[in-house]
């Protein structure tokens, strides 16, 4: 298939499915932080993000249960939001509805509405990491 073309399905796909916005961080992560342009990513690269969104997933409802448990971990384990060695469902569920992007509970959210969030809260997470290693090195000196 022509490079081009599967710049253009690339870009259709994620407008499709609502993650324009967050092109950069998907290919960011899809490259391992190599780049965060799809016109420099290798064609490996590229064949296996276009067939990562196109192919067809179990069930959307495992599917969005998946993601949801991918934001149950990233804000029990980088927000340390535990109670007794378990997710805090309590404080992550309000975490959820003031922070998610379109502040409603994270069982309320729609397959096609899921992706979204659960890039957002890798980006969250992300920034907890970052303050948390921070903050060590400040302990350490």
């Amino acid at each position: 298939m022509d490079r081009k073309l599967k710049l253009r399905i690339l870009h259709a796909i994620l407008a499709k499915k609502g993650l324009m916005g967050e092109k950069k961080s998907i290919i960011l992560h899809h490259t391992n932080q190599r780049t965060d342009s799809a016109a420099q990513m290798k064609d490996l690269e590229l064949s296996s993000l276009i067939d990562f969104f196109s192919i067809s997933k179990p069930s959307t409802k495992e599917s969005a249960n998946n993601m949801r448990r991918k934001i149950i971990a990233i804000c029990a384990s980088t927000m340390q939001m535990v109670t007794e060695g378990k997710p805090d469902m309590s404080k992550i569920y309000d975490f959820v509805e003031e922070k998610g992007y379109l502040s409603k509970e994270l069982n309320q959210y729609s397959y096609d509405e899921l992706p979204k969030l659960v890039s957002q809260f890798e980006k969250i997470g992300d920034y907890y990491s970052s303050q948390n290693s921070k903050n060590l090195k400040k302990s350490d000196n």
